[in-house]
């Protein structure tokens, strides 16, 4: 069911990315000085010269480079591939069995559905066109 699924992915993100998520924000809050200190060295020991320093925080961070994606790199390499086997993977599953679940129920619906509109009178030119709006052609 949908709610299985749903607990499904909630559980593959507490298991396999939160911790990974913690760790990668520890990494990131141990690393951001350091990160942070290049970009205030002098241009000849590889640092940003005033002005694009100036540029870039003005523009919240983005400019020549990206302060942002600096700052939050080691979450990123941290969480990536347990991110993509949790949810690019694993999901892939968890949806397919989903999906054929509710293509089941669908088409177990479909055929007691004309029968209710055959019983309701309902004429059979209207229903037929419930045959390829469902698909079901």
């Amino acid at each position: 069911s949908a709610r299985a699924a749903e607990a499904k992915v909630q559980s593959s993100f507490d298991t396999q990315v939160a911790p990974q998520l913690e760790a990668g924000a520890d990494a990131a809050r141990t690393d951001a000085l350091a990160t942070t200190a290049q970009w205030g060295i002098t241009v000849t020991q590889g640092g940003l010269h005033w002005a694009t320093y100036k540029a870039t925080c003005r523009r919240h961070g983005v400019f020549r480079i990206n302060m942002n994606e600096a700052l939050v790199a080691p979450i990123f390499k941290a969480v990536s591939t347990h991110w993509e086997k949790a949810f690019i993977s694993g999901l892939a599953k968890t949806l397919g069995d989903l999906e054929a679940e509710v293509k089941a129920e669908l088409g177990a619906f479909h055929p007691k559905l004309l029968a209710a509109l055959a019983e309701a009178s309902v004429p059979s030119a209207s229903a037929a066109g419930l045959d390829s709006a469902a698909g079901c052609d």
